[in-house]
Order: structure tokens, then sequence, then C-alpha cells
């Protein structure tokens, strides 16, 4: 991260589209066109605009979001992207982290579940976390991770608790 910045994850408001749809195409575009995939933005941001979706900010630049839902016992991971010169530079735990902290009033998640192109360097992290691959179809793996030992291997729950324990607000501003 750039020295003297701070860093801040928060809610994504309607003017952030353009960032966040600007950051799906720099990331996945290549690679799903590599797959022979359909990309056709409209639907991409309207896919996303009815998710859950939290964003890094540094300055006043989106550099980073996760887009995510609940669906019975399972937390979706729909999309995790975050910019070049900042990946593998732990921003993509921290979002990880701040959607845990934001979800921790639903404790009746058993696993959390995402999809991966099996072109994406990525698929790497999601395993080495402890995702297990469901599915493998049309070029796109469907991994899932069960939430304790998920929490456990990334030293999260302790923050995960603490978080539930002092915080109240549905809708945190910033995490």
């Amino acid at each position: 991260m750039k020295a003297g910045s701070s860093l801040k994850i928060r809610v994504a408001s309607d003017g952030d589209w353009t960032n966040i749809y600007q950051l799906i195409e720099d990331n996945m575009l290549q690679m799903q066109l590599e797959l022979n995939l359909d990309w056709k933005r409209d639907s991409i941001v309207s896919h996303y605009q009815s998710k859950s979706v939290l964003v890094a900010e540094l300055g006043q630049q989106v550099v980073g979001f996760i887009a995510f839902h609940l669906s019975e016992n399972v937390l979706y991971i729909d999309s995790l992207q975050v910019v070049k010169t900042l990946q593998n530079r732990l921003l993509g735990y921290r979002l990880i982290k701040a959607m845990l902290g934001y979800l921790s009033a639903k404790q009746d998640i058993v696993s959390i579940r995402c999809c991966v192109f099996e072109n994406n360097p990525a698929q790497k992290q999601y395993f080495a976390a402890g995702f297990k691959q469901l599915q493998r179809k049309d070029g796109i793996l469907t991994l899932e991770a069960d939430l304790e030992s998920l929490l456990s291997k990334l030293g999260l729950i302790y923050i995960v608790t603490q978080f539930t324990q002092t915080t109240t607000a549905d809708t945190p501003t910033a995490i």
C-alpha cells in the first residue's frame, strides 16, 4: 500500500460502479475471452448491483471490491477483485475479513463458495486457504470451504467473534 494513504473499506455507493466495472474488466476480460465466454458490460454491472458489495478505497481511488450474497447457510463470494498493482499484498484477505465482519450477525453461515476461472492464478490462493473444488464446468471452478475451517486457517475466529460481540450496527460505513 502507499505510504501515508489509509485504506478504507466501505459499502459501495452508486458513484462507485464505473470504477468497479473497470476493475472487473481489467482483471477478468482477458481470462473470460480465453475461455470463449461472453462479455456483456450491462449484464455484468446489473449482476453485481444485485449483490452486497464492499469497496476498498486508498485515498479517493477504488482499489478493490468484494461482491457477495447469502443463500440459506452458504455465503457466496460473487467476485473479489484487487487492482493489479496491489495483488498479493493482503488486500483480498482484508476484503474477506471485512465481509465476514459485515455479516457477523448471521451466525447460520456454514460454508463459503466462490467460482474462479481455471486460468486465473488466484485459484492457488483459494486452495491454500482451504477451499476444495466442487465442480469444473466451461472453464469455471466452483470452490467451497467450511466456514469454521476457513476462519481458523486465516486466523479470523477471534476477530469475527470480537466484531460480533462489540458491533450492533447492521451496515458499517467503514471497516
